[in-house]
């Protein structure tokens, strides 16, 4: 996928209290064609936001799980990138291609942020 690079390196995490949710120690990178994103260091994120019984089938973190961070950040009100939640979604799924993220997970993921993602987009 040309136009798509990740820089991201080690990522270390601290997890939180709650067990659920993980706080960046280091910010992460991305490059989507000319546009450049950092996800701050302190970021917190859940990975993908799955409801407990699709767990079964896909966890909260696998091959998607770069991606999903990027998502969380761009749909979170700290975030001040100008990006709608269909750009967002669109990132998610091109990433989630780009690390090799089995298509049926992506085509799962993708359709069910389209579909619910409305309920967490934190931008006006």
């Amino acid at each position: 996928m040309s136009g798509f690079n990740v820089h991201i390196g080690c990522v270390k995490l601290d997890p939180l209290a709650d067990g659920k949710r993980f706080r960046l120690i280091d910010a992460v990178s991305y490059d989507y064609g000319l546009q450049h994103f950092v996800v701050p260091e302190g970021f917190v994120t859940d990975f993908a936001s799955i409801p407990g019984i699709g767990r079964m089938f896909l966890p909260k973190w696998g091959r998607y799980g770069w991606a999903a961070i990027l998502h969380d950040y761009l749909y979170s009100s700290d975030s001040p990138e100008l990006v709608s939640r269909k750009e967002a979604d669109r990132m998610f799924k091109t990433f989630m291609k780009v690390r090799d993220t089995p298509l049926i997970h992506t085509w799962i993921i993708y359709t069910a942020v389209r579909l619910f993602g409305w309920l967490f987009y934190r931008k006006p």
